[in-house]
């Protein structure tokens, strides 16, 4: 199964792209600060993990 058919990569495009997070995620990018997500609840910290790895791969 390739990335573009799983369905659970395609929660993580649309995260990845929302104008919430694609700021706080370009700093991973950019190195212009830190990025701190010290207020994500313990049950989501796998797909916010998830989130930041894809983001990172995306923007090397």
């Amino acid at each position: 199964m390739s990335r573009k058919d799983d369905p659970a990569h395609g929660w993580l495009r649309r995260a990845v792209t929302h104008p919430d997070f694609d700021p706080r995620l370009a700093r991973l990018a950019d190195g212009e600060g830190e990025l701190v997500l010290d207020h994500v609840a313990e049950a989501a910290q796998s797909f916010i993990t998830a989130l930041v790895c894809e983001a990172a791969r995306e923007r090397k």
